[in-house]
């Protein structure tokens, strides 16, 4: 198969080609030539023309939270089983957008992790690659609490969070260092020991800092 479109951006911030095509085989891009060329090596390729569009590379959602239904005006009736239907549907409507990567950034324990496999098994139909934290990890009462977060308290605990989260399937780790109120709910050394025990388990780490001071603390 073969796309072309008048403008085509390859992805490196700075090149911007003209009448450019694209092929894919076999679910991946093989080959970025001017479309002429395209079409007189590969003949018998089916060519789709979006003539003025520009074709783009797909896009990365970096903070999403794919079951959070708390804005729904209907809130109180999702259960577990509701929030996997419209975690379902946000991704089916964000590869729409053209985003094919989202990076989760805190749902319901397991629910991301089943999602990437109902996809892998075609059970949703075709939904963008997910990358996720699973649960994020707050302070008790802290932001995320009640909710879908788990609760951490001191260095210790923290590090067994982050251990128990990659068991339940995370590939990124979640810290949630500010609420609604003046402060952070973790000090340094507590967010320190957080980046430590990431980086010493390959993974990385995010975090939710809304107010000063957490926003200029730094994880070491």
């Amino acid at each position: 198969m073969i796309l072309t479109a008048k403008t085509m951006l390859i992805g490196d911030d700075k090149t911007v080609l003209e009448n450019h095509g694209v092929r894919l085989h076999e679910g991946r891009i093989t080959e970025v030539a001017p479309i002429e060329a395209l079409k007189s090596a590969h003949p018998t390729e089916a060519v789709t023309d979006y003539g003025d569009a520009t074709i783009l590379p797909g896009l990365v959602d970096m903070h999403i939270h794919l079951a959070h239904c708390s804005t729904q005006p209907d809130a109180p009736v999702y259960d577990e089983h509701l929030c996997a239907y419209l975690a379902e549907s946000r991704a089916k409507e964000a590869l729409g957008l053209g985003v094919t990567t989202l990076r989760d950034v805190s749902s319901p324990n397991h629910l991301c992790q089943k999602l990437v496999l109902a996809g892998e098994k075609g059970l949703t139909g075709l939904i963008p690659r997910i990358i996720h934290t699973n649960r994020g990890i707050c302070a008790t009462g802290g932001h995320g609490w009640p909710g879908e977060c788990r609760q951490a308290d001191g260095e210790d605990e923290i590090r067994q969070a982050i251990r128990l989260e990659l068991l339940e399937g995370a590939n990124w780790f979640k810290l949630m260092t500010s609420h609604r109120s003046d402060g952070s709910e973790y000090n340094q050394p507590a967010l320190n020991v957080a980046v430590d025990e990431c980086h010493r388990k390959g993974v990385k780490i995010a975090v939710h800092a809304g107010i000063q001071p957490s926003v200029g603390m730094r994880g070491e």
